[in-house]
């Protein structure tokens, strides 16, 4: 396996992070992977272990804020800096949020 597993997706999950990928050999006699977090989170079947991976990854909601995410930061730097860097508290405070959001969805869920 080369690519890298994504933490579990369950927001309430303690490990936060899949334990293994199993292959189960399904009724029809069909050999399957699929990736399974200790939660009881299961990804989809898959023919491979790295179709189960890429299938455990795909999250086009997570990757859809996180770019959304960077492009407000980089709007907000953008005001800033028209601005010659002179900017309120209240705008750099949430400037700081908007850094901190996009900390955490780059991470993974509440940042572990």
């Amino acid at each position: 396996m080369s690519e890298k597993l994504r933490p579990c997706p369950n927001p309430w999950c303690k490990t936060n992070r899949p334990q293994r990928i199993r292959t189960e050999l399904t009724f029809a006699g069909v050999v399957r992977s699929r990736v399974e977090c200790t939660c009881g989170v299961k990804g989809p079947r898959c023919d491979t272990e790295e179709e189960a991976v890429a299938a455990w990854n795909h999250r086009p909601v997570e990757d859809a804020l996180v770019e959304a995410l960077k492009k407000t930061r980089n709007a907000m730097i953008a005001v800033k800096e028209e601005f010659g860097g002179q900017s309120g508290p209240i705008f750099m405070a949430v400037l700081e949020e908007a850094n901190a959001a996009l900390r955490l969805a780059k991470e993974g869920r509440n940042g572990r």
